[in-house]
């Protein structure tokens, strides 16, 4: 009797704490906003912070996997550059032309330690040591003899950097080789001898496709007063400006050429304005202060015929170096867009040319402010009484594009 009565206690007792257990989560589940179905499973971040944690864990992640990518790439990149500038087959030519020199393999660390050292070395003693080094290797590419005639041509040393492109009997050269030594020679004055190197590469049909390449031969064209050649070099980069992708210096290199003609015909003009149209879409890049007075010069030049590109290129300008701003570009434009009754677009410039801190003497003559000043009223009056209710534009809508 006495073991029933016990497990009547425990039952009562068991049903008890059963009871006051529910009540407890029922209070925590209303504290906490959730249901008892849920209270295993319920937040103990707030969203904003969960957010964050998320964030900072894929970030963490997205670091991590980019390291190991670019450890991942370099890595490739130097295998196959160890590939390309190395090879076995031309072991057995190389000793039969000079038996008595050892050709060997060099490893990555070798060359990535040769690259850097060629890179650095100001020296004519190191550079000769390194060259010693290089003419050991057994190479089947010209790349690490282009960094040392560039090493040599930057120390001042050019007859040492053109005994190296002699001296390359086993290797063919590329349009780098003779890029670094033409540009060299037109440096020094040498033009006959950078005509011989241009006669060589031509003669090796290599082809200019990087901008710094076409920067050379432009030059050298510029130089050597061929006005030809100088405008075949142009289309060329003109066709291949995807791959190319020229810089302020070549466009303003080709502006400068233009803009040094006796007479600008409509031919150059329209020309002209081909290259800063082009030149001012480079918006990621900025001219140099040379450079925005070639611009600024060009511009004067479109200001009545292609008033639209003048205005880009003063916009730009204005971004860049705002002292080179002058009355005598600018009123031009807006007295064209003026008479044009282009009244928005001049007031656009002016709006543009005052955010970029440009005063009023350097934007136009007292006479064409006022003449713009008064086309705006006349504007207003006239759409306010034809409709009240018409939408005036913002200057959001009045800034271009290309100035955001």
């Amino acid at each position: 009797m006495s073991s029933l009565r016990f497990s009547q206690r425990i039952c009562i007792q068991r049903g008890q704490l059963l009871i006051r257990m529910r009540n407890n989560n029922s209070n925590q589940c209303a504290r906490f906003g959730t249901s008892r179905r849920s209270w295993f499973f319920r937040r103990f971040l707030s969203p904003k912070e969960e957010q964050n944690l998320y964030l900072g864990l894929t970030s963490a992640f997205r670091r991590k996997l980019d390291i190991q990518s670019n450890e991942s790439t370099k890595s490739y990149s130097n295998i196959i550059e160890h590939v390309i500038l190395t090879s076995n087959t031309s072991s057995s030519s190389s000793n039969t032309h000079d038996p008595k020199k050892t050709k060997v393999i060099p490893t990555l660390d070798q060359l990535d330690n040769l690259k850097q050292s060629l890179d650095t070395a100001t020296d004519k003693a190191t550079l000769h040591r390194l060259k010693q080094e290089l003419d050991q290797y057994q190479l089947n590419s010209v790349a690490l003899y282009n960094r040392l005639i560039r090493s040599y041509i930057r120390a001042g040393f050019l007859d040492q950097a053109e005994q190296v492109f002699a001296n390359l009997r086993h290797l063919m050269p590329t349009t780098r080789t003779f890029t670094y030594l033409i540009q060299a020679n037109v440096k020094a004055g040498h033009m006959e001898k950078a005509k011989t190197y241009v006669e060589k590469m031509q003669y090796l049909d290599l082809r200019l496709r990087t901008a710094f390449d076409c920067q050379v031969m432009l030059k050298y064209h510029v130089q050597a007063d061929q006005a030809h050649a100088v405008d075949i070099l142009w289309r060329h980069i003109v066709q291949h400006v995807d791959t190319i992708k020229p810089g302020w210096s070549l466009y303003t290199m080709y502006m400068e050429r233009i803009l040094a003609q006796q007479q600008h015909s409509t031919t150059a003009i329209a020309n002209l304005a081909n290259v800063v149209q082009g030149a001012v879409q480079l918006l990621e890049h900025k001219p140099t202060a040379h450079q925005a007075r070639i611009v600024t010069q060009a511009a004067e030049a479109l200001s009545t015929s292609h008033p639209v590109i003048a205005d880009r290129a003063m916009l730009l300008v204005a971004r860049t170096t705002p002292k080179l701003v002058r009355k005598e570009v600018v009123d031009p434009i807006l007295n064209t867009y003026l008479n044009n009754g282009q009244i928005l677009k001049a007031a656009a410039l002016y709006y543009f040319l005052r955010k970029a801190y440009v005063p009023n003497e350097s934007i136009g003559y007292t006479e064409t402010l006022s003449k713009l000043e008064t086309a705006l009223k006349q504007q207003d009056a006239s759409s306010s009484s034809s409709s009240p209710g018409q939408h005036i534009l913002s200057t959001t809508e009045l800034s271009p594009s290309y100035y955001h």
